[in-house]
């Protein structure tokens, strides 16, 4: 049972899903704990500090790295002395405790010599020597170059990307952008190489890999930056940028889920039935158990969704293997700029290291804008918000204007903006700060592909489903997938379906096998509308889910792991739910949710929503953007951007929903017409 914890718990810290997996690996250490077993107690206290370093609760990793220590000495673990030791040593840096940082890391090094491990070795001397460089030793500078070599000599490719990031910063803070754009580039050439040699990653893990590595990028595009090499700079901004759903989306035409080799099938299927079985056994215990029975079970249905998360990665990489594509790479600004319309920008946010910079490309032109320090940003970001009907929002606009429009001094030409957010920006919106239609990509060489892309014609009709029934949807699925809040009715939504749709799903229609059954009756959708309840959840977004009736067996929750199951041919998906354009935020990646799983499924644009929204308002915002987007007169209409504006500018209109709660929160993802 402990190990399997501990499993599991490593498996969540992996996928970015650290609530869960320090609940688990604390589980695990209470179990170690109880047995004696002091090998498994270290290892969950290391790995549990692990979870803290990347959440950045640097104090809470050091107090488990020196509990994993003392455990790791007293049994006498030379091996786990010297990992924890290095660890330890890298909590001391982040707390800026310089001289303990460098004590510990010398401790590590000599047990590390003592057992021969070069690679450690190697990784050792570099720490040391940033350590140094910190302290303002440039004498340091041969030792860590020192260690670069050795690293390139071992092929250890993880060492070397590490090794040469810390180069490349301490060059860009001493003020010598060339040699930084230097160990830059080969750090990035790198990390193509590590993603090539895996055969191509799962959206969800590839996401989490390259987070990792989003400071290479940042150190790049300064340095360019400095040197005034705009378009290499732009450059590495993009290959930072959504590289693994730019990975998803060029293996998503090669991937057929059923002509998947019967091996792969059958094992697909399996992972299924295991999740259905523990989740029937969680619900018991839910039902009637006892708090050991429920914890088991809930273990169990981890395990079982980690199966399922794990055989939907590999159909992917299949996809990918097949598609060629392992590390697709940025467009060229010039490519960029001819994707774009005459009286469009293109406006790519990105935190750099501890910058903020905004590329603003237009056809002819590309500037590089700075905006400030990340953290006062991102407080910013993090203080200002618009879902409060109450409050006043005409300070709150105002600040987010003159911190991410104002210094951009777009041409007053400008009919549309394209903006990619980074992180924590996802969640702005960005529709009430422009005067123009505003439209979000998860990068310019998404843009240009979802451009570029072949797809079936354009369709003709709407399907819509709407008012599920949720009088079947048991409460342990609810505790599942929806944290136990009860599902309350939607008549609105009934209305709003019937006013947009030629194809409606309503009540106990509106299920999973009611919805896959509509898809195959076109060649291709106009659109195909949600208007029910969602739920994101950032800690696992593979079952962020829309809330459908429940029916024949299905639980009601059609999950992102189910979206990529399906074949969506159409031109726009609308997700009229709350908090739809939500999900993990990881770094160079953006938000990782339904939106992304809706655009693997097949459709070039999306419309989600950043918090709760308002039933009737959004009925009426639905309704005319349907009315301007898809007249039923048959006429060429405007385009979804445009629509998506006039829409919101009509629900504005009416007093009693003049603020922004009832109209920002809707957000246009994808192609904008």
């Amino acid at each position: 049972m402990a190990a399997t914890l501990l499993n599991l718990g490593n498996v969540y810290a992996v996928t970015g899903s650290r609530v869960r997996a320090l609940s688990l690996l604390q589980r695990a250490l209470d179990h170690f704990q109880a047995t004696g077993d002091r090998h498994g107690a270290a290892t969950s206290l290391t790995n549990i500090g692990n979870v803290h370093h990347e959440r950045g609760d640097h104090e809470e990793a050091r107090g488990f790295y020196e509990r994993a220590l003392a455990v790791r000495e007293a049994i006498g673990d030379v091996p786990g002395t010297a990992a924890v030791l290095a660890n330890l040593a890298v909590a001391h840096e982040f707390l800026g405790e310089h001289t303990k940082a460098l004590a510990v890391a010398k401790r590590a090094q000599e047990l590390f010599t003592t057992l021969g491990k070069r690679q450690d070795i190697a990784s050792g001397r570099g720490n040391i020597a940033v350590l140094r460089l910190k302290a303002g030793d440039e004498g340091a500078v041969e030792e860590l170059d020192q260690a670069i070599r050795e690293a390139r000599w071992l092929r250890a490719a993880p060492l070397l990307v590490r090794l040469l990031r810390y180069m490349g910063m301490y060059r860009l803070d001493s003020g010598k952008p060339a040699l930084a754009l230097e160990r830059a580039r080969e750090a990035v050439r790198q990390v193509e190489a590590l993603s090539a040699g895996l055969g191509g990653l799962g959206d969800a893990t590839s996401a989490s890999a390259r987070a990792e590595h989003a400071a290479i990028y940042g150190i790049g595009t300064l340095a360019a930056v400095a040197l005034e090499r705009l378009p290499e700079a732009f450059t590495f901004l993009e290959d930072g940028r959504a590289g693994a759903l730019l990975e998803a989306l060029g293996g998503r035409q090669a991937m057929d889920w059923s002509t998947l080799p019967a091996e792969l099938r059958a094992t697909e299927a399996h992972a299924r039935r295991q999740h259905t079985a523990a989740r029937a056994d969680y619900e018991t215990a839910i039902e009637g158990g006892g708090l050991d029975q429920r914890r088991k079970a809930a273990a169990r249905l981890d395990v079982a969704l980690q199966g399922l998360r794990a055989v939907t990665e590999r159909i992917q990489r299949e996809a990918k293997r097949e598609a060629s594509v392992f590390y697709p790479r940025a467009a060229p600004l010039e490519e960029i700029q001819r994707s774009l319309a005459v009286d469009q920008a293109f406006v790519l946010y990105a935190f750099c290291l501890d910058e903020v910079i905004a590329f603003v490309v237009t056809r002819e032109t590309a500037r590089a804008v700075p905006l400030g320090a990340a953290v006062d940003l991102a407080a910013l970001i993090a203080d200002v918000r618009l879902d409060d009907a109450e409050a006043d929002p005409t300070q709150r606009i105002a600040q987010w204007r003159a911190r991410l429009v104002r210094p951009l001094e777009l041409a007053a030409a400008t009919k549309h903006v394209l903006i990619s957010p980074d992180g924590p920006l996802g969640y702005v919106p960005f529709g009430a700060l422009f005067d123009v239609p505003v439209t979000l990509t998860p990068s310019g060489t998404t843009h240009a592909w979802l451009r570029g892309e072949r797809r079936p014609g354009r369709g003709s009709k709407v399907l819509a489903l709407g008012d599920p029934d949720y009088r079947g949807v048991l409460p342990q699925a609810r505790a599942v997938y929806y944290r136990g809040r009860k599902l309350v009715p939607l008549p609105a939504t009934r209305k709003e379906v019937e006013a947009i749709g030629q194809t409606v799903l309503l009540g106990g229609d509106a299920t999973e096998a009611g919805l896959r059954n509509a898809l195959g009756k076109e060649r291709s959708w106009r659109a195909v509308h949600f208007a029910c309840h969602g739920l994101v959840d950032p800690e696992r977004p593979d079952v962020s889910s829309l809330a459908l009736s429940a029916a024949n067996g299905e639980d009601g929750f059609l999950t992102s792991i189910d979206v990529l199951r399906l074949r969506i041919p159409t031109d726009l998906v609308v997700l009229s739910a709350c908090e739809t354009a939500t999900g993990h935020v990881i770094a160079g990646e953006g938000i990782v949710g339904l939106t992304r799983a809706f655009m693997f499924a097949g459709a070039p644009r999306v419309i989600c929503s950043l918090w709760k929204v308002d039933d009737e308002a959004t009925q009426a915002l639905m309704t005319k953007f349907y009315e301007l987007w898809n007249p039923k007169d048959g006429g060429a209409g405007l385009g979804a951007a445009a629509a998506l504006r006039q829409a919101q500018a009509f629900v504005r209109s009416r007093e009693k929903w003049r603020h922004p709660y009832y109209w920002a929160a809707w957000v246009l993802w994808g192609l904008p017409d």
